[in-house]
C-alpha cells in the first residue's frame, strides 16, 4: 500500500507523486519534517531511486549503447537553464568525443533528480520530464499503486542501504 502524506499542500498524495510533481517540496519535507518511521523510510527509498536509477535511454554518442548517466545542461543566463535536447551520455569521455562541449554555457551533470533542484522553479519541469522518460515511466495518468510498484522495481546503479538511526554514541575512551 502506498505511503501517503498526512500533512501539507500534498496531503493525501503518495510519496512518489510528490517527487514527480514538486521535487523541491519533496526534498524540503524529507530534510525538515519529523514523520512516522514508515513514511520517512519510503521518502528515503524513493529519494535514493530517483538519484541512482539506471537510465532506459542509451548514451547519445554514436554507436555507444551504454545507459546514460549524465546529461548536458545549457545555462543560458543567470535566469535559467535547461537540459540540452537529446544530449545524455554514459561518461565524460563520450561527451568529449561528441563535440557538444564547444560552448562555455554547457555543463555535464548527473542524470538524477538532484540535477533538477534549482532556485529557479520554472526550469525544473523540463528536467523532471527528461528523467521520467529516462526512467521509462508510462505516459498519462499514473496511479499511486503503479508508481509504488515502479519505484520498487526500478533498477539502480547501486544497492539501497537504509540510513542508520542517527543516535549519539558516547565513547568510554578518550
Amino acid at each position: 500500500m502506498p505511503e501517503n502524506l498526512p500533512f501539507g499542500k500534498y496531503h493525501g498524495a503518495s510519496v512518489e507523486q510528490v517527487l514527480l510533481q514538486d521535487y523541491n517540496y519533496f526534498v524540503q519535507v524529507l530534510e525538515n519534517t519529523a514523520m512516522p518511521a514508515p513514511l520517512k523510510a519510503r521518502f528515503n527509498y524513493v529519494e535514493f531511486v530517483a538519484n541512482n536509477f539506471v537510465s532506459q535511454r542509451s548514451c547519445a554518442y554514436r554507436g555507444c549503447m551504454e545507459p546514460a548517466r549524465h546529461l548536458v545542461v545549457y545555462h543560458y543566463n543567470s535566469k535559467g537553464r535547461s537540459p540540452l535536447e537529446g544530449a545524455i551520455y554514459c561518461s565524460e569521455g563520450c561527451f568529449q568525443l561528441s563535440g557538444t562541449h564547444s560552448t562555455h554555457e554547457l555543463a555535464l551533470e548527473s542524470l538524477s533528480f538532484r540535477t533538477a533542484l534549482s532556485p529557479l522553479h520554472h526550469d525544473i519541469p523540463d528536467f523532471i520530464e527528461l528523467f521520467k522518460e529516462c526512467m521509462d515511466l508510462k505516459e498519462g495518468r499514473k496511479t499511486k499503486k503503479y508508481l509504488e510498484d515502479f519505484f520498487d522495481n526500478c533498477k539502480t546503479w547501486k544497492k539501497y542501504t537504509p540510513p542508520r538511526n542517527k543516535k549519539l554514541i558516547y565513547s568510554l575512551f578518550p
